[in-house]
């Protein structure tokens, strides 16, 4: 039976040791306890958040086809931050007879009821801190939103000054977008018109920014930046 070595870092954690740091640790942990035939599963870029890694997805199947008889992590957030994953990984880990080694936490029992425990305390800080993380990162959104600093690219008609939108020579043609659309001619007309393109055309004209609106996923707030219509002219449009 082999011995897979299960190595994962994200984008967005800055908590993580790099993947040859892991993989070092890792490979000493199988030296001492005797594990051999090793194969090394990474995951590079990839959340805890779902299985769905192509990594993983290889390793577990190699699970379910009874070839590897052991895995070793970094730690046991390394397989998943998901509570309900981590229930899935010991249940799949238990019926394959798989033992689990971690180098921060060592051994894991999936066989008892005070192993079991004891992952289940690590898949719930896991959860936690992955939780808090979405939090504060939507929290840092709306903070940076609400005073109207952009968070994407500028749209057409603006360009970005220190994360602001200020209009560009672009501007009186988005504003003619409106007019003409207005006036009723059609999304391919005015791309001919106004030298855009089709999408371009029909995203301006759906678009609250060009209100001095901001947006922060499907919340409108009213932005600093300077509008490049006006009320009656975008509901006209």
């Amino acid at each position: 039976m082999r011995t897979a070595i299960y190595v994962r870092v994200s984008t967005d954690d800055q908590t993580d040791i790099s993947p040859d740091a892991q993989e070092k640790r890792c490979r000493e942990l199988a030296r001492l306890r005797g594990l051999a035939d090793v194969e090394v599963f990474k995951d590079e870029g990839w959340s805890g958040k779902k299985l769905a890694r192509p990594a993983m997805r290889e390793m577990l199947a190699q699970v379910e086809g009874d070839q590897i008889g052991s895995v070793v992590v970094w730690r046991w957030d390394r397989l998943t931050r998901d509570t309900g994953d981590g229930s899935q990984l010991t249940k799949l880990f238990t019926d394959h007879g798989v033992k689990v080694y971690s180098a921060n936490e060592g051994e894991l029992d999936l066989t008892s009821a005070s192993g079991r425990m004891q992952i289940g305390v690590h898949g719930v800080f896991a959860q936690f801190y992955r939780d808090s993380l979405i939090e504060n990162t939507k929290m840092g959104q709306r903070q940076a939103v609400e005073s109207d600093h952009w968070i994407n690219r500028a749209p057409t008609g603006y360009l970005m000054v220190n994360k602001y939108l200020q209009p560009n020579d672009d501007a009186p043609l988005v504003t003619r977008v409106f007019d003409l659309h207005a006036f009723g001619l059609g999304y391919q007309a005015i791309a001919d018109d106004v030298g855009f393109t089709f999408s371009t055309v029909l995203h301006i004209c759906h678009n609250r920014v060009y209100l001095g609106e901001t947006r922060l996923r499907d919340e409108w707030f009213p932005g600093l930046h300077a509008p490049l219509v006006s009320l009656e002219q975008f509901n006209a449009a």
